[in-house]
This record gives structure tokens, C-alpha cells and sequence, in this order.
């Protein structure tokens, strides 16, 4: 999981970085830094994400174009 879909989760999710910091029990410090580059995504902390959302849902993935449109 790239840092760009683990943001493309939360802003799916529309949440704020606290929010999908207490949903997925990881700092938010953590969260900030994941997002912006900073650091890796921890194959822990992707086990995490991946059991509480399916990236495959075509919804999301749907999401994730738009959003790369706006973007680029």
C-alpha cells in the first residue's frame, strides 16, 4: 500500500487524520507522517487498514481516479 492510498482511505472515509488515527488504533502523529512521505506504512500498521477496509471496492476505486484527476 502506497502513502497515497492509505490518504485516499481516510479522505474516502472522510475523516480527519484523528479520527482514522482512534479507528485504527495508530498514532496520529503516525498518520501525518505516513501521509506527507515522511515514513513507510509498517506492514503491522497496513495488516490494520487492510482488515477494516477492502481497497478492491469499486466505489473506492472509483474515488481514488477522481481524486488523481484533480491532482494532476
Amino acid at each position: 500500500m502506497t502513502n497515497e492510498t492509505f490518504k485516499l482511505i481516510r479522505l474516502y472515509l472522510g475523516q480527519t487524520q484523528r479520527e482514522f488515527s482512534e479507528e485504527m488504533n495508530i498514532a496520529e502523529s503516525t498518520i501525518a507522517k505516513v501521509e506527507t512521505g515522511f515514513t513507510v506504512l509498517t506492514e503491522k500498521n497496513r495488516a490494520k487498514v487492510v482488515r477494516k477496509f477492502n481497497t478492491d471496492d469499486p466505489e473506492f476505486i472509483e474515488f481514488c481516479k477522481r481524486m488523481k484527476q484533480r491532482i494532476y
